[in-house]
This record gives C-alpha cells, sequence and structure tokens, in this order.
C-alpha cells in the first residue's frame, strides 16, 4: 500500500487519464516535439504544497537533479534517467530534453516531485527528514504514523480539484 499513499500524497508532472493516456496533473499542457527528444511542460499556476508554499518550477528542476544524484537512492531514479536535462524557460514553463529520441516522452514525467525548500543538500539522503513527514501537492497530506503501522492521512485544503473524502486511514493487516 506504500505505493498508493505515496501517489495520495505526491501529484506528478504528467499522470494518465482511464484510457492510459497521458494527462497534465501539476502541468496546465505540455508539448511535445516530433523527434520525440524534447518535452516542454507548463505548470499550472496556484498550486501550494501541504505546507502552503506555492510549487514553482525550481522544485521540479531540484526534483530531477536530486533523483540524478549518485548519492541519491530511488525507485523513481531510472525513470529519470532518459532526461539529459530540465531547464526553465519561463516563469512556469520549463523545457525537458531526453538522451535520445523516446517514444511517448510524457510517461517519463510521472515522478513525484520534491519542495525543494524543505531540502538543504543536492541530494536525497534515506535518514532525511522528509521521509517520516512527506510534503507534497497531492490530494491528500501526511498527518501521522499511529500504533500498529497505521497511516492517517488528511484532505489537503490546497489541492486544485475537488475531493470529497476529509481524509483515509491506512491499516497494516
Amino acid at each position: 500500500y506504500s505505493t498508493r499513499i505515496t501517489e495520495l500524497i505526491f501529484s506528478p508532472l504528467i499522470g494518465v487519464d482511464k484510457e492510459q493516456n497521458p494527462m497534465p496533473v501539476l502541468a496546465s499542457k505540455f508539448e511535445i516535439s516530433k523527434d520525440g527528444t524534447e518535452i516542454v511542460v507548463f505548470l499550472k499556476t496556484g498550486v501550494k504544497w501541504h505546507d502552503g508554499n506555492n510549487f514553482i518550477a525550481d522544485d521540479v528542476i531540484f526534483t530531477v537533479k536530486a533523483m540524478k544524484h549518485p548519492k541519491t537512492t530511488t525507485s523513481d531514479k531510472a525513470m529519470l534517467m532518459l532526461i539529459k536535462k530540465v531547464e526553465k524557460i519561463g516563469e512556469s514553463v520549463l523545457k525537458f530534453k531526453f538522451v535520445r529520441p523516446v517514444g511517448n516522452p510524457a510517461r517519463y514525467l510521472s515522478f513525484k516531485i520534491l519542495p525543494k525548500h524543505l531540502f538543504n543538500s543536492p541530494y536525497i539522503k534515506r535518514d532525511n527528514f522528509f521521509g517520516r513527514k512527506p510534503v507534497g501537492t497531492g490530494p491528500f497530506k501526511f498527518v501521522r504514523w499511529s500504533g500498529n503501522n497505521k497511516i492517517e492521512l488528511q484532505k489537503n485544503p490546497y489541492y486544485f480539484a475537488p475531493l470529497f473524502l476529509s481524509g483515509i486511514d491506512f491499516q497494516e493487516i
């Protein structure tokens, strides 16, 4: 269930719809180059982190660099290895360049974005506080771990789409 919890706490730039087609999430739209080597992403404006800070293009750039850093260990690293670089080409516009042409490049932008303002290192450390108290832009925010491996999530008051649940509790059985 850890994957599902992560999906509820963090939003990707691009997700998939019911038919598994690419769909903007933190992006408002995206444009793929004809040769499949670049994708320009236009970020949604007004998105906030669970702590109330604004989600910005620098968060995406930090995430890509931190995830690709040799000292970072993450399951998302393989997805990012095809990204050659990401650059800000406008206040809320990013250009991703891939190491080679890729089919459906939007699928490589489905990783979770991290809040740059909460990290003081260029890479992600396993013992970082963030692993115990994650902050995302997803529909639900982390509240606490409780006894018996229970995780409590609460509705994100800043979420950019309607939510019909006030919270979710996960209990390992």
